[in-house]
């Protein structure tokens, strides 16, 4: 089953794994914006992100 998050809440969610990680809701914003990561289609109200997708390409960009 596929995660969903909001941004605040999938920063929440990167944090608490790793304390010490640099992800904040500004750069998850501009991520999501220029196409980094891809948001979840299906709401206007909130900007929505797949947290697995997020986790594999934070695992991918330290090798």
């Amino acid at each position: 089953m596929v995660r969903i998050r909001t941004i605040p809440k999938a920063v929440a969610e990167i944090k608490a794994q790793d304390p010490s990680s640099y992800i904040n809701e500004r750069l998850l914003r501009r991520w999501l914006k220029d196409g980094t990561i891809k948001p979840v289609k299906g709401s206007y109200a909130y900007t929505l992100v797949n947290l697995d997708e997020l986790e594999r390409f934070l695992a991918n960009e330290n090798n």
